[in-house]
């Protein structure tokens, strides 16, 4: 549905020291961009594991007009919040006028996680916390989102559940999706981003596990993981930095060959996609 990763510089587009572009690596093509040359964020000078990130300062953001929010998701995201001035600063919002979100600050100088939404947890508006203090540096954040199921929202923070309700209704099906602002529009998150995945369907513990290793292993944030996590300390099945069955999932609902080609090009070991199939060869093994 969509998968944002700071370490693939090819996805990025570059117009004047700026990123006017951040390219799906799925087929969906949910590109994000920024036409203002004023709000645009930064490849920063800092990384993460030796790894580039996304940096957002001021009032940049990136935005996808007409995302096609699925009834049924997942969502992880990995980032940093800085400076916060406003509890509805916000990592990530949908804007669809109802039945949209924002994942915010919560709080007025730090970032603790707040699900803002209007017409998903209730008829009106309301705001779920996820955590009861404010976190600081980097954290893998994952939300799970299905209408039709009791606790159909649950989030997690680096593998540790924080928080979970039953869904009034289904989010809206078209809006705007915009990182590092809110859905009114009003106010900016600074901070750094190194990756983003949202998936059409709502994963089990096992596969949540599994990508929750993955970024950890990734991003060098296995100290996070809870004592007993399946992928703190070794990743799953020898493979890059998951599991094959993860990455051929991904591959078959997320966008097929395009999908399965972007995920290709980020190990030295080059499949051939003619080959691509089988549970080794989904697998990337190293």
């Amino acid at each position: 549905m969509l998968w944002l990763d700071a370490n693939n510089s090819a996805s990025i587009e570059i117009t004047d020291s700026k990123i006017s572009k951040w390219n799906d690596l799925t087929s969906f093509e949910n590109d994000v961009i920024q036409t203002s040359a004023g709000a645009r964020p930064i490849v920063s000078g800092s990384t993460l594991n030796s790894l580039p990130l996304i940096e957002f300062g001021g009032s940049a953001f990136l935005e996808k007009t007409t995302f096609a929010y699925p009834a049924s998701s997942t969502m992880f995201i990995v980032f940093e919040a800085e400076t916060i001035d406003s509890s509805e600063d916000a990592i990530i919002s949908f804007d669809a006028t109802d039945k949209d979100f924002d994942l915010e600050a919560g709080l007025a100088t730090s970032f603790k996680g707040s699900y803002n939404s209007s017409g998903i947890e209730t008829s009106g508006d309301s705001a779920t916390e996820i955590n009861s203090s404010s976190v600081t540096g980097f954290h893998i954040w994952a939300i799970n989102l299905n209408e039709t199921e009791s606790n159909g929202f649950q989030a997690w923070m680096d593998g540790t559940q924080k928080s979970q309700f039953t869904p009034y209704a289904d989010i809206a099906t078209s809006g705007t999706l915009r990182l590092f602002l809110n859905r009114a529009g009003t106010e900016y998150l600074e901070g750094k981003i190194a990756e983003c995945l949202i998936v059409n369907s709502t994963m089990d513990t096992t596969l949540r596990q599994k990508t929750e290793g993955y970024f950890a292993h990734k991003w060098g944030l296995t100290s996070l993981l809870p004592v007993g996590h399946p992928y703190k300390t070794t990743q799953a099945n020898r493979c890059y930095y998951g599991d094959p069955l993860l990455f051929a999932k991904l591959i078959k609902t997320q966008g097929g060959m395009k999908f399965a080609y972007n995920l290709i090009s980020q190990v030295s070991t080059i499949l051939k996609l003619a080959e691509f199939g089988t549970r080794r060869e989904c697998g990337l093994l190293l």
